[in-house]
């Protein structure tokens, strides 16, 4: 009988066949992926301003690897500065709605932007008058009240008024002044409710910026208020109202 011998298998083979450590799939000595950063919230305070104010940009960010993030700001308009999570933004001339971005990166190729919007409103204007009793009437104009309304008829009528203050001087002249009102076009009137009831009726002291008298039609004359202007009225009369 004979036997067959077994072959000797050759070297190359039977290290191809041994599964060395390492040599499998992934290396696991490579660099983790990267992670973009988060913006979680940009706000502005406050949220209106007038040209040439400022307002504070706070940031909230944070990267998911934790690592140190930069901040870069850009606007439609006006100027930003600062570098990190918290920036000032100083508002340009003119009325107008700009976009304050920042763009949030982590250094490694990640980044992330957002944006707030900002009003920048016109500055505020004032108005500032005086009244007198009309002739022959005695009566006391201190301490009545001077409103403005929107220009609309209906306003004055249900007594919506926007702004008030005041009078303050003599019994028989009095002055007044309003601050800070919005550019606008207003309807202003005087009136002292001598009663207390609420109404204007009988008994009342009553001035307005226009012409006619109360109860016969009233035309109101418009009052202009302009942007960082104060606007000056002539004197108004006052009379006391009979039915």
């Amino acid at each position: 009988m004979k036997h067959r011998s077994r072959s000797p298998v050759p070297l190359g083979l039977l290290f191809s066949l041994v599964l060395l450590p390492g040599c499998s799939g992934g290396d696991p000595g490579s660099a983790p992926s990267n992670h973009a950063p988060e913006i979680e919230l940009i706000v502005s305070t406050p949220e209106e301003v007038a040209a040439g104010d400022t307002a504070s940009i706070a940031v909230t960010a944070a990267d998911p690897d934790g690592d140190v993030l930069a901040y870069a700001y850009s606007a439609t308009g006006g100027t930003v500065e600062g570098a990190g999570p918290q920036a000032i933004w100083i508002a340009p001339a003119g009325p107008a709605v700009h976009a304050v971005a920042v763009t949030v990166s982590d250094g490694k190729g990640g980044s992330a932007e957002d944006e707030v919007e900002i009003a920048v409103i016109a500055e505020a204007g004032g108005v500032r008058g005086g009244a007198k009793s009309a002739a022959g009437q005695a009566i006391d104009l201190r301490d009545a009240r001077v409103a403005l309304y929107e220009d609309d008829y209906d306003h004055w009528v249900l007594d919506r008024w926007v702004r008030k203050t005041t009078t303050a001087g003599s019994a028989g002249s009095v002055g007044f002044e309003f601050e800070g009102v919005p550019p606008d076009t207003y309807y202003l009137d005087i009136w002292k409710d001598v009663d207390q009831d609420g109404l204007y009726d009988q008994g009342d002291l009553l001035g307005f910026w226009g012409t006619g008298e109360w109860p016969n039609a009233i035309s109101f004359r418009p009052l202009v208020v302009v942007s960082g202007q104060t606007t000056v009225l002539d004197t108004i009369l006052v009379r006391r109202l009979q039915n």
